[in-house]
């Protein structure tokens, strides 16, 4: 009787199951989040979620699913901290529970060796043990992306390396000045800083130091006044590009800086963190108000923590961008919030202007905004820490005690530094009568210093006038005591 053969076994075609059970929506919100994070853990703005996910899942099925993954603990929801930095697709996007909208999530690792196979993707390869047999590291042909902020047509790999490979490294400069000279160069200058501000920020990434070299050429407006004028018909090409690159919220932002953006020497900065170690600071959480792009924070320590304050949104993005493990806070100083004694330092230079912020905590007197930056600073350091700031000279030599008093309320001063009126002229445009000063919070109830004392007071000297005679000026105890 001949032998029965076994009949053939069916093997089942699991990829074509697979492919034939479509994604569940909790899938799809995950394999979003994975393309679309730079790292793993990393916020998303959920708008950026909602419109990968346009035409898969309506907007009511990306709001179940990510409240679904909330529950389930395996996504975390939070506000956007700088509310200023959000659009109309932010308010949109937002999911709002616990009397806050959410704007940006967090899944539990990005499962990029998850991510769903593109549609039309085929299996990939079986490696062989052949000797003879090896993939073509070269393909014939390459999927390819237009590249919108260039023209051109890259391939996807060099794509993914600017969204997903750039480190975050902060920007760490010598002390020659960054920015260029003349007024059409600095507005040159501004204008290509802004055009790749602008592309880093659409790919949602860190700048790479070719960028950041672009970026610290950056000076803000208060040089350069005339682009805004509209009757300067000679800037008139370079006022059409900024409307272009400027909303007209960053526009009304860009027009106000005119005011008081002037930024610092690298080379004073540096000094100045060299006189703040020598007074004794060892490290810590460090506040600057007005760190405009960051050139203190550029020259910090390592043992220092940053935290910058900026009113300008754009400044305040090109300091991220610059030194991404520092925080930057986008908002103006009067509105920074902190307990008292959070830092062990402060240091900066504080916007100078006649004129007063609204801070009913740490503004009662109605100082002018350079006396108040001091005394606010000086509230939030912890006794025993500096602030070493570059302010007006009538910080030192205004004849109402008023503001020096406030200060000396809370700190002793150091040591105080005048500078010549040319200093700032080649950095920041303008020429200003300045003063370096190192202070020292003071424990509660300890007793003034004597140089602190005579910080409170003015003494009569000599100086020559503009026709070359001697005139009777009032100037700080401190320097004519100490007039070296």
């Amino acid at each position: 009787m001949p032998e029965l053969q076994r009949a053939p076994e069916v093997v089942a075609d699991t990829a074509a199951d697979a492919a034939a059970v479509p994604p569940s929506p909790v899938e799809l919100v995950r394999d979003a989040y994975g393309r679309l994070a730079r790292e793993d853990e990393a916020y998303v703005r959920l708008a950026r979620i909602r419109a990968d996910l346009d035409g898969t899942l309506t907007a009511e099925q990306v709001t179940d699913t990510l409240m679904e993954l909330r529950r389930a603990g395996d996504v975390s929801l939070i506000p956007e901290e700088n509310q200023k930095t959000l659009g109309p697709d932010d308010h949109a996007a937002a999911i709002s529970y616990g009397n806050q909208s959410r704007h940006l999530i967090a899944a539990d690792g990005r499962r990029v060796d998850q991510l769903l196979a593109a549609q039309g993707t085929p299996p990939p390869s079986v490696e062989t043990a052949s000797p003879t047999v090896e993939p073509n590291p070269y393909p014939t042909a390459t999927t390819a992306v237009p590249d919108t902020n260039e023209g051109m047509v890259v391939d996807t790999q060099t794509v993914a390396e600017r969204l997903w490979n750039v480190e975050p490294v902060d920007f760490r400069p010598g002390t020659e000045i960054l920015v260029p000279s003349g007024a059409k160069a600095r507005v040159s200058a501004n204008i290509d800083a802004l055009r790749t501000l602008a592309v880093v920020t659409a790919q949602d990434r860190y700048a790479t130091a070719d960028e950041q070299a672009v970026l610290a050429r950056w000076s803000s407006w208060g040089a350069t006044p005339q682009v805004f004028d509209p009757r300067r018909d000679d800037w008139t090409a370079e006022r059409e590009q900024l409307r272009t690159l400027l909303d007209d919220t960053g526009w009304a932002q860009a027009q106000r800086t005119i005011l008081n953006a002037h930024y610092t020497d690298p080379a004073i900065a540096a000094a100045m963190w060299k006189a703040t170690i020598r007074a004794g600071f060892t490290g810590g959480r460090v506040l600057e108000p007005g760190c405009g792009s960051g050139t203190f924070i550029a020259h910090a320590p390592s043992s220092a923590q940053m935290v910058g304050v900026e009113l300008d949104a754009t400044t305040a993005a090109i300091a991220a961008a610059l030194n991404p493990s520092a925080q930057i806070r986008g908002e103006g100083f009067e509105k920074t919030t902190a307990p008292a004694s959070s830092f062990t330092a402060a240091i900066g230079n504080v916007p100078f202007g006649d004129y007063r912020l609204y801070d009913p905590v740490h503004n009662q007197a109605k100082h002018s905004i350079h006396n108040h930056f001091i005394v606010k600073s000086l509230a939030m350091t912890a006794p025993g820490g500096y602030v070493t700031v570059l302010t007006s000279r009538y910080t030192l030599d205004a004849q109402n005690q008023r503001a020096r008093r406030d200060i000396a309320a809370l700190g002793d001063l150091v040591g105080a530094v005048r500078l010549p009126s040319t200093t700032f002229r080649r950095v920041a445009g303008t020429e200003v009568v300045t003063d370096i000063l190192v202070l020292r919070r003071r424990a509660d109830g300890a007793k003034p210093a004597p140089l602190t004392e005579r910080f409170l007071q003015l003494e009569n000297a000599t100086a020559l006038d503009d026709a070359g005679e001697d005139k009777g000026v009032p100037i700080n105890a401190v320097y004519t005591d100490h007039p070296e």
